[in-house]
C-alpha cells in the first residue's frame, strides 16, 4: 500500500506466480513514494523455520533489504522507502 492506503500490488492476484518453493518479484516506484509492506499468513503460523522473506528497496543495482523474517503470527508489516517521515505515518 503507498500513504494514501491504496493497494499497489497484491500477492492475491498473482497466485500463480507464486507457486512452488521460491519467488522473486520487482516492483518499481518512485523514491519519495511511502510504501507499506504487509505479509499475511491465513493459518496463523508465520513461515516455516527453513522459510522466509526479504525486502529489498534502493535504486536498481544498489537494493538493500529493509525488511525481512519468517517469525509472525497471521500478519507482519514494514514502512518500506519513501522520506524518512514515512515510518512516522
Amino acid at each position: 500500500q503507498d500513504a494514501d492506503g491504496s493497494t499497489l500490488v497484491d500477492s492475491e492476484e498473482f497466485s500463480s506466480i507464486y507457486a512452488g518453493e521460491t519467488s522473486t518479484n520487482y516492483y518499481c516506484f518512485p523514491e519519495t513514494k511511502c510504501l507499506y509492506y504487509l505479509i499475511k499468513d491465513g493459518a496463523g503460523n508465520g513461515l516455516t523455520a527453513d522459510g522466509h522473506y526479504e525486502v529489498k528497496y534502493g535504486k536498481v543495482g544498489d537494493l538493500h533489504v529493509v525488511a525481512a523474517g519468517n517469525e509472525f503470527d497471521w500478519i507482519k508489516a514494514h514502512f518500506v522507502g519513501g522520506p524518512a517521515t514515512c515510518a512516522k505515518q
